[in-house]
């Protein structure tokens, strides 16, 4: 497993998890990294709840 920047259409990239063949090196799949995914949400909510508690708004 190794990881990779998976971009998208629009511009936006997410962090990403490659699966190889331990053996030949062969990429058995890609997608993007559960872990780094949920840190990410984590910490925009904060940062929204953050800004809700300043008084500032979109």
């Amino acid at each position: 497993m190794s990881e990779v920047e998976a971009k998208s259409a629009q511009g936006k990239s997410l962090r990403g998890v490659a699966y190889s063949c331990m053996r030949c090196s062969t990429v058995i799949s890609v997608g993007i990294d559960p872990m780094a995914l949920k840190g990410d949400m984590v910490r925009e909510v904060m940062e929204e709840f953050k800004k809700l508690q300043d008084g500032k708004t979109k």
